[in-house]
C-alpha cells in the first residue's frame, strides 16, 4: 500500500522505558515477569511491545495536550469504530503512556494486498470514516485539552486566502521558495470551489491514512493515532486518505468515496477531487514547517505540492 512518508527520518528521539519503570507505574504487574521490546517505528512517538501475563502495546507520548485529546477522543469513539482498548494510563513529568490491547492485524500501509481485498479495505475504510465524522461540533478549531475549542479555525470561500496566508509563514516560505507566489495565486482563484461544501463541523481525525490503519484480514481493527484530531471540514480526512489518489486503483478510489456517500447520506460536490486537493495542500504546509531542510521529508512534501499545484492549473486552465 502506498505511503508518502516512506523514508522519513525520526525527528525526537525514543523514549526508553525499562522493566522497572514500568512495573513501578504499573504496579499490577510486579508479582509476574515483564519485558519490554522497544518498537524502532513512527515518526514522533514511542511504542513498546510489552510481554506480561499477555502481550500489550505501550505508547509514550510527550506532549500532554495531544496526549489528552488522544484519550478522550478514543473514549468518545469507543463502541463506534475499531479504536484501541486502553488498559491503563500514567503521566509522568516529561512524558504520558498508556497501556493497549494488541490489535489485531498489521498497519495497512505494511500489506501486500490483491485487488479484491484492497477493495473491501477502500469500502470499510470509506464506512468507518463516515462514522467519524458522524461526530459533529459547533464551532471549526483546534482542541484544548478537554476538547473545547481552543484556537477556532473557519475554512471557507470567504477565509481560505487568510488562512493560507497565515500559515505559509517566514519558515514555510524559505523552504517552499520559488513555489510561494504560485501557491498564494491558485488558492485566490480557487477559493471560489468552496461555495459547494457542506458547513458541518465534524470531527477530523487529521492523519486518517494507511499507516494509521490496521487491517487484519479483510477487516479494519484498529484506527490509530488521534493526537492530530481537530474539528473542521470532512474534506482534510478524505484528501488525507486518497492524498495518493493518482497512484491507485479509480475502482478503488470510487469504492471509497461512495461508500462513504452511503453512509453520510449525502453526495460530495462535483469538484471534490479538487476540493480535497485544497484542503490538503493545507495540511502539507503545516508539514513543511516541521520538516527539516534537506531531508527526504521536505522533498517528498514539495514534490507532492508541486502535483497538486499541477491539478489546480490544468483545471484553471480547462475552464477558462
Amino acid at each position: 500500500m502506498e505511503n508518502v512518508k516512506n523514508g522519513w527520518k525520526r525527528i525526537p528521539p525514543f523514549i526508553e522505558i525499562t522493566s522497572d519503570q514500568f512495573v513501578t507505574w504499573f504496579p499490577q504487574f510486579s508479582q509476574m515477569p515483564v519485558d519490554l521490546k522497544l518498537i524502532e517505528q513512527g515518526l514522533s512517538n514511542t511504542h513498546y511491545l510489552v510481554h506480561a501475563d499477555k502481550d500489550y502495546i505501550l505508547r509514550c507520548m510527550r506532549d500532554n495536550t495531544k496526549y489528552q485529546i488522544e484519550l478522550q477522543i478514543i473514549a468518545m469513539l469507543d463502541h463506534y469504530i475499531p479504536v484501541p482498548s486502553i488498559v491503563d494510563q500514567e503521566d509522568q513529568s516529561e512524558y504520558h503512556l498508556y497501556l493497549m490491547d494488541v490489535i489485531a492485524g498489521q498497519p495497512m500501509v505494511t500489506i501486500q494486498l490483491n485487488k479484491d481485498r484492497k477493495s473491501h479495505l477502500f469500502h470499510v475504510a470509506g464506512r468507518i470514516l463516515s462514522n467519524i465524522h458522524s461526530f459533529t461540533f459547533d464551532q471549526a478549531g483546534f482542541f484544548d485539552d478537554s476538547l473545547n475549542i481552543a484556537t477556532p479555525l473557519e475554512i471557507s470561500e470567504d477565509s481560505i486566502v487568510e488562512v493560507f496566508d497565515s500559515v505559509m509563514n517566514d519558515a514555510v516560505c524559505r523552504k517552499l521558495e520559488i513555489l510561494v507566489t504560485p501557491i498564494q495565486s491558485v488558492v485566490r482563484e480557487l477559493a471560489f470551489i468552496l461555495d459547494s461544501i457542506d458547513n458541518e463541523v465534524v470531527l477530523v481525525h487529521g492523519d486518517y491514512n494507511p499507516p494509521n490503519i490496521m487491517v487484519d484480514g479483510f477487516d479494519i481493527t484498529g484506527i490509530m493515532d488521534w493526537e492530530f484530531a481537530f474539528a473542521n471540514s470532512r474534506y482534510f480526512d478524505i484528501g488525507n486518505f486518497l492524498r495518493l489518489e493518482e497512484d491507485l486503483n479509480a475502482n478503488h478510489v470510487q469504492r471509497f468515496v461512495s461508500t462513504y456517500e452511503q453512509y453520510w447520506g449525502h453526495h460530495l460536490p462535483e469538484n471534490w477531487k479538487l476540493i480535497i486537493r485544497l484542503f490538503d495542500l493545507l495540511s502539507l504546509l503545516t508539514m513543511i514547517e516541521r520538516s527539516p531542510d534537506d531531508s527526504s521529508r521536505l522533498h517528498d512534501l514539495t514534490q507532492l505540492i508541486m502535483r497538486y499545484l499541477q491539478e489546480m492549473l490544468d483545471f484553471l486552465h480547462n475552464s477558462s
